[in-house]
């Protein structure tokens, strides 16, 4: 595999787990 395709890669995967943490801990309810 290239350089280029491993940090694509990480970079989506740490994308994925930021808004995962970001919606599994709501601090502020809207509703």
């Amino acid at each position: 595999m290239e350089i280029k395709h491993i940090l694509i890669i990480m970079f989506v995967v740490f994308g994925l787990f930021m808004l995962a943490n970001w919606f599994n801990r709501p601090k502020r309810p809207r509703k």
